[in-house]
Order: C-alpha cells, then structure tokens, then sequence
C-alpha cells in the first residue's frame, strides 16, 4: 500500500468517526430536548451527547493530523484527484436526497402528529450531514480505497 492510499483510507477512517459522533452528539442531544429532565432517559441522553461531542472533537483533532500528514508527504495534489472530487460530489447528492426524502417523511409525520420544531430541524440536519459524510465513505470505499 503506498503512502498515497494510507493517507486515504485514513481519511475515510476519521471521516466515518466524523459521522458517527456527530450522529451521537445530535440525537442525545434531540433526546435529551424531549426528555423529562429528571427522567433516566435525560441523564442517559446527557451523556450520549457529551460522549458525542467529545468524538466529535477527537475526530477534528485527527483530521488536524491528517493533513499535517498530508502536508509532509506533499501528497494533497495526489489526495484530490479525480475519483475525490467525483465521490465528493455524488456524496453532496446523495446527502441532499437523503435530506429531502427526510423532510418528505417529516412533512407526511406532520399531518399526524403535532412535531416540535427544534428536535425536527435539528434532525434533519443531523440527517444531511451525517447521510452526506456516510456517503463520502461508502463511494471512496467502492473505489478500491481499503481500509
């Protein structure tokens, strides 16, 4: 394996982890919104958040590293060819098909049930971020990048 493709199965490594707390940060955090606040559900959402969130920045702090990487191996001309920037923009589709199919449900949901709108909105951002970066990591994964 060249340095090349270490560096990117690498990258799709911290941007899966990227993903996955920023999906635990947000849902303890939509939990935690409609739970009672003396509730066990609450602490436990609590938590799951700041487990979440603590990913979240551990997951900045390797990507920091990565490009530092990156940097020393001059290899970021080799990291954006074009199966990047192809993967990078069906990965955007995707992640904004993902959102709009969301909303479709959320807006059917709506003629149900009286939603609250925070934990709605907040997530079908978690929805289009977290199904955008998912995206990213399957397609480069499709392009022989192991990990």
């Amino acid at each position: 394996m060249t340095e090349v493709e270490k560096l990117a199965s690498y990258r799709t490594r911290i941007v899966s982890a990227f993903a996955i707390a920023f999906a635990v940060w947000q849902g303890g955090d939509i939990v935690s919104q409609m739970a009672a606040a003396d509730s066990p559900l609450f602490f436990y959402a609590a938590l799951t958040k700041i487990i979440g969130a603590v990913g979240f920045a551990a997951s900045a702090g390797f990507f920091f590293l990565f490009y530092k990487r990156v940097k020393k191996a001059g290899a970021a001309i080799a990291l954006k060819d074009e199966w990047n920037r192809f993967t990078s923009g069906l990965a955007l589709q995707y992640g904004f098909f993902f959102l709009i199919g969301a909303i479709a449900l959320m807006y059917g949901a709506s003629t149900f049930w009286t939603l609250p709108a925070m934990p709605v909105l907040q997530g079908l951002l978690t929805i289009g971020v977290t199904g955008t970066l998912m995206a990213f990591v399957v397609l480069q994964n499709e392009g022989g990048v192991e990990n």
